[in-house]
């Protein structure tokens, strides 16, 4: 089933996009005459859409994704990068 959701606060063409849980974060891309700084992030469960970031330097066709890893291979990981 699909269904409508608000637009993102600034427009994105070109951009990047990756889900992670209930949350859907678009990178940079660009609008009608610039590239977009912007990172948002749109929460499913509450219907909105809000800025949380800014790219260094604005980019468009960027590439992302969302990877999962098991609780304990991430603990692993951090304890590793700690020492």
């Amino acid at each position: 089933m699909y269904h409508l959701v608000p637009s993102p606060c600034i427009p994105h063409a070109a951009c990047s996009a990756v889900s992670i849980d209930d949350l859907v974060y678009l990178f940079g891309g660009n609008n009608e005459r610039n590239l977009v700084q912007a990172v948002e992030c749109f929460d499913s469960r509450r219907s909105i859409w809000y800025e949380i970031k800014t790219l260094p330097n604005p980019r468009s066709y960027l590439q992302a994704s969302s990877l999962k890893f098991p609780k304990k291979f991430i603990q692993q990981i951090l304890k590793i990068s700690s020492q």
